[in-house]
């Protein structure tokens, strides 16, 4: 798995046998955002996210060429403090690094265009999952992307665009991770962190309503 996601390079090959099984029963301390599909695909997702901790960028603090200039993943988390807009429903939030995961996401081109270009100084959340689900919890007016309004797609304001960059700057720091697979890595890490931001492909049942409630905040028209 690590050489399909690109994180290793086989070098030789070698003959080995597998080593037996002690107990396969699942761990009742097992916290659910870990459940991974065993304990081999948990020590996978352990040593990838190893990698992600020497990738840190705080949008504040340092420049975007720091960021890697090529495909991978990202995960989004508050920094210490931090929290996310205030809602009717409080999501439960998993760790990485002593910080809060909000959001992982995906970059098919360039994490430095998608991270910093589109997210952290954007100004246009509908090209933006990120900024249109923070900017729909912070309650800000949905208006018309395009000079075609009937297609659909919605951002905000030139203020509150300028509003929701300066918040995601001050509060928030990204671990980021080169690799070409992506996709798969993705789904690998909304299971182990249960980011509430993430809404598509994430179905763990815990923050459910709270997913529900931000569906409904981002489906709202001008």
């Amino acid at each position: 798995r690590l050489i399909k996601l690109s994180l290793i390079k086989a070098i030789d090959k070698i003959q080995t046998r597998p080593l037996p099984r002690t107990d396969s029963r699942p761990r009742s301390d097992t916290p659910p955002h870990a459940n991974l599909g065993g304990s081999e695909s948990s020590h996978v997702i352990e040593l990838i996210l190893e990698k992600f901790k020497l990738n840190r960028f705080h949008p504040n603090e340092h420049s975007e060429t720091s960021i890697h200039n090529s495909s991978g993943n990202y995960i989004i988390c508050l920094r210490k403090g931090s929290t996310l807009p205030t809602t009717t429903i409080k999501p439960i939030l998993t760790n990485f690094e002593g910080r809060q995961v909000i959001y992982t996401g995906i970059a098919g081109t360039s994490l430095r265009v998608r991270d910093f270009k589109q997210h952290f100084i954007g100004t246009n959340a509908g090209r933006s999952t990120l900024r249109k689900s923070l900017g729909a919890l912070f309650g800000f007016r949905f208006i018309p992307r395009d000079s075609d309004p009937s297609n659909g797609k919605t951002k905000f304001s030139e203020t509150d665009e300028i509003k929701l960059s300066k918040w995601m700057r001050e509060h928030l720091v990204m671990f980021f991770l080169s690799t070409s697979g992506f996709s798969t890595l993705e789904e690998k890490l909304i299971r182990h962190f249960n980011p509430p931001l993430n809404i598509k492909g994430n179905m763990h049942p815990v923050n459910a309503d709270f997913r529900s409630l931000l569906t409904s905040l981002r489906n709202l028209r001008s």
